[in-house]
């Protein structure tokens, strides 16, 4: 590994091949930049913070290295057929995932083969599943890139703590049967995306229900699937927290950890093998439930007359603001940590429900100023009805030109 000198005379080592997964995409390493939280008082958009990590580690933490006797152990055609399994699923994921791919411009727009799949959500799942049988090779977002430096094994809800230990073949077996029911049978609001190296590892997005303070939000999870696995649960982590800043739920932390008995997150029913990735999904659709105040224990009734409504205000501005707003923003400017087919999905989606989106605020704009009062005591800051009504309406323009970009470029 190549080394130069700083200006305190200390050398900083310059990585070649591997990156650790948050320094993935970014250039001038071994700066590490941070996105920071805006002010949750109304202040939309995100200022980048540089800082430098320490010159001898950059902040990496190095994969283990395997033992001997593991490598000895390792039969070459196990390998071999473990290889050609891979390929077999991954082959069923490039027809949809390879024309997704985004220029590398600024502007985050899908390229010409990207654009003439300008299809519906159920369509890309209809895609996905005649890619499975029609065998070509993969390529998403791969999961490392979305982990953020937090992750460590103080805890093991981490989805990256999993990151470098082994596969076995029985796990990636069922994964792949998990994968394939999904994109069969996909339960409604509901997507995923594999990633490209690691079968193991995949991104979904999770559509808010209808008639719930979460109606029409996009949520990002982030789900790794550990050696053990259907014996152990998947790790799970909840992306989609405005920077660490909101908590969704009282299941949906801020942090990212999502607290389900069948992950062993929560007390209460646990895993058991028969369950599938499915159905942890379906469990996390369920928590996003029309009265979110009542998932916390102890407040099956109101402490205060009147609180389970003011909760769902709250979710449901920090719906549209977050999960709405920077979400498609993020997708239009390129920045979005979700992979390309999961960006189309919610690019193609952000149009049926604009209309809700734009009732909710404008029924709510009175509330422009006042400041959230939660239930549990968590500071919030203030509505913004105003200015998501302005980036509602910013982004609806924007949306409508990508999508006759979309069809210009697929005729």
């Amino acid at each position: 590994m190549p080394q130069h000198e700083n200006k305190n005379g200390s050398f900083i080592l310059e990585p070649t091949l591997w990156l650790p997964p948050w320094d993935r995409t970014l250039k001038g390493y071994p700066l590490q930049r941070e996105k920071v939280a805006p002010s949750v008082c109304g202040r939309e958009g995100a200022r980048i913070a540089v800082r430098e990590r320490p010159a001898t580690t950059c902040g990496m933490t190095t994969p283990p290295e395997k033992a001997p006797d593991a490598v000895a152990s390792t039969s070459t055609a196990t390998e071999e057929n473990d290889d050609d399994t891979d390929n077999e699923l991954f082959s069923a994921y490039v027809d949809v995932s390879s024309d997704y791919e985004s220029d590398n411009d600024e502007t985050g727009k899908s390229s010409a083969a990207a654009m003439k799949f300008a299809i519906s959500a159920a369509a890309f799942h209809a895609k996905s599943t005649d890619a499975l049988t029609a065998g070509a090779h993969s390529s998403a977002l791969n999961l490392n890139a979305t982990l953020q430096p937090s992750a460590s094994k103080t805890n093991p809800w981490q989805p990256n703590v999993c990151e470098y230990e082994e596969t076995t073949p029985q796990c990636r077996l069922r994964v792949k049967r998990d994968i394939m029911d999904l994109l069969n049978d996909p339960p409604p609001g509901v997507y995923v995306a594999p990633a490209e190296h690691n079968i193991t590892a995949m991104d979904a997005l999770v559509l808010g229900p209808d008639d719930t303070p979460y109606e029409g939000g996009f949520f990002h999870f982030v789900i790794q699937c550990p050696p053990d696995y259907p014996i152990k649960p998947p790790r799970v982590r909840f992306m989609t927290t405005g920077y660490g800043c909101v908590r969704f739920n009282p299941n949906l932390y801020e942090c990212g950890k999502v607290c389900l008995s069948i992950l062993g997150t929560w007390t209460g029913p646990a895993w058991s093998p028969a369950q599938c990735i499915a159905s942890v999904l379906l469990s996390i659709q369920s928590l996003l439930c029309e009265n979110p105040y009542h998932n916390e224990p102890g407040y099956e009734t109101e402490r205060r007359p009147g609180d389970s409504k003011r909760y769902n205000l709250i979710v449901q501005h920090e719906t549209i603001r977050v999960a709405v707003c920077d979400a498609i923003e993020a997708c239009l400017n390129g920045s979005s940590t979700c992979p390309a087919p999961l960006r189309e999905v919610m690019l193609k989606t952000f149009p049926d429900y604009y209309d809700k989106y734009e009732a909710v605020v404008v029924s709510n704009k009175d509330l422009t100023g006042m400041f959230m009062d939660d239930p549990f005591g968590a500071k919030r800051g203030q509505f913004q009805y105003k200015t998501l009504l302005e980036r509602l309406q910013a982004l609806k323009g924007r949306v409508q030109e990508w999508l006759n970009a979309t069809r210009e470029r697929s005729e």
